[in-house]
């Protein structure tokens, strides 16, 4: 009966914690969303007072200098910056030929989430006569035709997480709490590695969830894909680009880095150049323990009946990686460049919940509560190969020829106890096992070659191959023996092969550019989905 009264009272305890919560949230009227923070203002020359188009500008946390942001001005030299968290900002504007210009005393609070600086004017540089040596650093962000370019050196802040809290910052881009990656307003996303589908399982989110930051080069955003991607019908893509190590003779790379919730990471690259073969190879691991707390509650009303259903909610999360690479590149002169590269990713996942539910009926006491637990393990290795050539005839004027090979296997392990008090004593002993594989074939090729000062044709062949099998067991423990739910066992086979080619044309008459192509796709895809009893998981 203490037991009982325990779970009562701190199911009670959660639930007036989480209205209070929403009082001071949704019932105030002037209460922002604390990423609602807007900047806004126009960049022009002082001399001419003409906008100044794609002036770049970062946005800089006050106390510790941290990235927080950035963007660049449009066509009239305006600026606009959202997603910003409340706190003290100093704003960075950098323009080719002009003096770098700051913003001070920039502050966003929840009371006031906008800020608009006005019109700002930059002073053109001197004309310099001595020898100078030019040293740059890319900006944060950069917008190149059809695509933003997150360049994550830049991004210190996010140097110690994965690929998702690189795009927390990015314009376009939602990260909500669950991890789940939107791109303007869409879920449907498409995801690649260096321009390759990847075959990590779990979804999209999956795929940044598993990359450590500090692998990865820069990331593309492409809100507008032209011909030369598959007619998957997305939003847009996210490519994620990992690093390459170039530099002549033995070259190392080692960085590690500590957060809160027990998250950890660190990689090492390595690669050694000499006589047209270059040797490259690195290691990352990342690891983080996490979770979350809450509560719902539901009240129905029937007639003159009422019933309240409330739950208080844990969960949490273990997850760890190691991300191995190595290959060789032949560059027999400058112009061209083989390369063959191989990597392995072993995860392993565990994941458990708790979750008490309590109903009632009108003013009776309380007639039933039900804890249920679950606790999941995941394994999911997942293997990378790769064979690319590159011929640069010129400058704009190359082609490539790209063979890539991945495998995967996601083997889920689900235990579920379920626990009735009260009215009514049901417990319940069940567990899930999902067994997954999926093979991916790439071969393809594409021409490039600039026409002319203004015009540009692309051009390419592709051929994909794609099987996923998935095998589902359900069972239940029964007079203590495990016994399997029939109605829940399948087999699913996933078989998909794609032949496309493509052509594009595109003038550059900038700040004006236009992009016309076609492309033709003949996709056969099967799917079968079939009962399969799978053998009995031993305890």
């Amino acid at each position: 009966m203490k037991k009982n009264i325990f779970f009562v009272f701190l199911a009670l305890i959660l639930l007036d914690n989480v209205n209070l919560q929403a009082q001071r949230g949704n019932g105030n009227p002037n209460f922002k969303n604390f990423r609602d923070g807007r900047i806004s203002g126009k960049i022009i020359d002082e001399t001419n007072l003409k906008g100044l188009p794609k002036a770049s500008a970062t946005l800089l946390r006050l106390k510790d200098s941290i990235n927080a942001g950035g963007g660049v001005t449009d066509s009239d030299g305006n600026l606009v910056i959202e997603k910003i968290q409340s706190g003290a900002y100093l704003l960075r504007i950098n323009y080719v030929g002009y003096e770098q210009l700051f913003i001070e005393n920039i502050m966003i609070t929840p009371m006031k989430s906008e800020y608009n600086f006005g019109t700002i004017g930059l002073k053109q540089v001197g004309e310099l006569t001595d020898e100078v040596l030019v040293t740059a650093e890319r900006d944060v962000i950069q917008f190149k035709a059809g695509k933003r370019i997150i360049n994550v050196d830049q991004d210190i802040a996010s140097r110690g997480g994965n690929v998702l809290d690189l795009l927390k910052n990015a314009p376009s881009v939602n990260v909500d709490v669950d991890g789940n990656v939107s791109l303007r307003g869409s879920g449907n996303v498409n995801i690649l590695i260096n321009g390759k589908p990847s075959t990590f399982l779990g979804g999209g989110s999956a795929v940044l969830e598993q990359l450590p930051a500090n692998l990865i080069d820069h990331i593309e955003i492409i809100t507008n894909p032209s011909a030369k991607y598959e007619a998957e019908g997305a939003t847009g893509i996210l490519n994620i680009v990992l690093k390459e190590e170039k530099d002549p003779g033995f070259n190392g790379l080692l960085t590690l880095n500590a957060g809160s919730y027990d998250r950890y990471s660190g990689a090492i690259n390595l690669n050694y150049k000499l006589n047209g073969f270059n040797l490259f190879g690195s290691y990352g691991y990342n690891s983080f323990r996490g979770g979350m707390d809450g509560t719902t509650s539901r009240i129905t009303m029937a007639g003159d009946s009422t019933s309240n259903l409330s739950q208080a909610m844990e969960r949490r999360r273990a997850f760890n990686m190691h991300n191995l690479k190595a290959g060789i590149e032949y560059t027999p002169d400058r112009a061209q460049s083989i390369v063959l590269t191989g990597s392995y990713r072993p995860r392993i996942t565990d994941f458990g919940g708790n979750t008490l539910s309590q109903q009632t009926f009108g003013q009776m006491p309380l007639i039933d509560s039900t804890l249920r637990k679950s606790f999941e393990n995941s394994d999911s290795p997942n293997y990378d190969l790769s064979l690319n050539y590159r011929n640069n005839f010129d400058k704009e004027h190359f082609l490539t020829f790209d063979a890539f090979y991945s495998y995967s296997n996601d083997d889920e392990f689900t235990d579920y106890e379920q626990f009735q008090f009260y009215q009514f004593k049901n417990d319940l002993f069940e567990k899930s096992i999902s067994l997954e594989d999926d093979k991916s074939i790439i071969i393809q090729s594409d021409y490039t070659n600039k026409l002319s000062n203004n015009y540009k044709l692309e051009s390419g062949i592709r051929f994909s191959s794609r099987i996923r099998d998935t095998k589902f067991n359900y069972e239940r423990l029964t007079d203590n023996n495990w016994v399997s739910d029939t109605s829940k066992l399948n087999n699913f086979l996933y078989d998909e092969n794609i032949f496309a080619t493509y052509l594009i044309m595109s003038a550059d008459f900038s700040p004006l550019f236009l992009q016309a192509g076609l492309r033709a796709e003949n996709s056969n895809i099967f799917g079968n989905n079939t009962v399969l009893a799978l053998a009995n998981r031993q305890n």
